[in-house]
């Protein structure tokens, strides 16, 4: 309960984009459920049950601390006529939520039935370390998206900006899951040990499944835009069984590998679906140049990715940050078009 009512005072927040706010709250509940964790169980030795005591005492401080911030301009009061149409535009989003973690899970699961514990362990512990780019992209990005994404639509050039969000996006995620993929010895060294050292292998699968995730956020734009999250049901419940088959049909003969391939394939689905059905609403213009040399980068590493492996852990960290520098280096290009669109989307103001 403190949580949700948490996650509506944030909510709050990202919509009239209080960022110094929004991060204070954050750190002020996490050191308070650290120091009242700690309190629990170092001094009064409660064991596990001191481990949720703090998580409850954290939870609480942050709830007030939000308070704090959105309750001076906020008016408490039941709005009946708004309570059918929230229903209506958020329930589907419940399904989606649901279908989500059954997406996540389900991998584990056919491994856990028709492979060995082994694969089991190896691919869970790829699964954690691949959430390292959950952590840095893919959950900041969405709480400044969620404050944002319906914002944009005012502005004069609204479908130009989502058109090269969601290009920008595509290029950044994809590069950050690689720069991740040429740290995977290093991310294994620090967070695993060698007995895990067989999962590398799937780690580049993991991150684009990862980095395609992230893509759910500007290629549902024209759906929410036009309040039809319906169809939100149906795009998760089908990629859920686009998931399930390939779980069925790949998991068996080739385990963590097939698993992962099934959940990149069921993403691919469904933000493909969602591109689709998004431009139906709201038409948006891309520049499929920058699209290109992502997609050839990681062909070449997914037809390459035991090698590639085998090659990260034979070299030194130090080859390893040039190898990802260079990965920056090669997006000057999408640099160059941010600056040209930002200077013609100014200039379009200036002369209205």
């Amino acid at each position: 309960m403190l949580e949700n009512l948490q996650g509506l005072l944030l909510t709050d927040l990202r919509a009239r984009r209080r960022a110094a706010a929004f991060s204070a709250s954050a750190l002020v509940r996490l050191l308070a459920i650290v120091g009242a964790s700690l309190w629990f169980i170092v001094v009064q030795k409660q064991g596990v049950t001191g481990v949720f005591t703090g998580r409850l005492v954290g939870d609480g401080i942050g709830v007030l601390t939000l308070a704090t911030f959105c309750l001076r301009s906020t008016a408490l009061r039941l709005e009946w006529s708004v309570v059918k149409p929230m229903v209506r535009y958020g329930l589907p989003l419940v399904w989606s939520a649901l279908m989500g973690m059954m997406l996540d899970a389900s991998g584990r699961y056919f491994l856990s039935h028709s492979s060995t514990l082994e694969q089991v362990g190896f691919y869970g512990v790829a699964i954690k370390i691949g959430n390292i780019f959950q952590m840095l992209v893919n959950q900041p990005f969405g709480v400044a998206w969620g404050g944002l994404m319906f914002q944009i639509v005012k502005w004069p050039n609204a479908r130009v900006v989502y058109s090269k969000i969601l290009a920008y996006v595509f290029v950044l995620s994809l590069a950050a899951a690689l720069i991740l993929t040429l740290f995977t010895p290093t991310l294994f060294a620090i967070f695993a040990t060698a007995a895990y050292s067989p999962a590398m292998a799937v780690i580049p699968l993991i991150l684009l499944v990862r980095a395609v995730n992230l893509m759910e956020y500007p290629t549902s734009i024209g759906i929410y835009l036009a309040g039809r999250t319906k169809w939100f049901v149906l795009i998760y419940s089908v990629g859920l069984a686009v998931n399930l088959l390939a779980n069925y049909a790949l998991t068996p003969d080739y385990g963590m590998f097939g698993a992962a391939w099934a959940w990149l394939v069921a993403w691919l689905v469904i933000t493909g679906l969602m591109a689709w059905l998004g431009q139906r609403y709201y038409p948006l213009h891309y520049d499929w140049k920058l699209f290109l040399v992502p997609i050839v980068t990681w062909t070449f590493v997914l037809l390459c990715q035991r090698d590639l492996m085998s090659f990260l852990t034979n070299v030194d960290w130090p080859v390893q940050i040039l190898l990802a520098l260079a990965v920056i280096l090669s997006m000057r290009g999408l640099v160059m078009d941010f600056l040209v669109t930002r200077r013609q989307i100014l200039d379009k103001g200036s002369s209205q």
